[in-house]
């Protein structure tokens, strides 16, 4: 089975430190988590693929990859 590669709905990958807005408010991705994340077994596979965001309004938040309310913003030139 082929990885999957972390895509906004609008087709760019999601890399960690990119610059995005959810639900309207700015964030960045603070880490991407697929099947080789660490603790998947224990814990994410629970929750399944998606992004851990830092969102000022929020704090950290949980959302699978095709949230309709994410959005890229820009990629940050340390994004990896």
């Amino acid at each position: 089975m082929a990885p999957i590669i972390p895509r906004y709905l609008t087709g760019q990958k999601i890399l960690k430190g990119d610059r995005i807005k959810y639900v309207g408010e700015d964030g960045i991705v603070d880490f991407v988590i697929t099947d080789k994340a660490a603790d998947w077994e224990s814990y994410w596979n629970k929750l399944g693929q998606g992004v851990m965001l830092k969102v000022p309004s929020f704090g950290r938040v949980y959302v699978p990859f095709d949230d309709e309310d994410l959005e890229f913003a820009s990629r940050n030139e340390n994004s990896k």
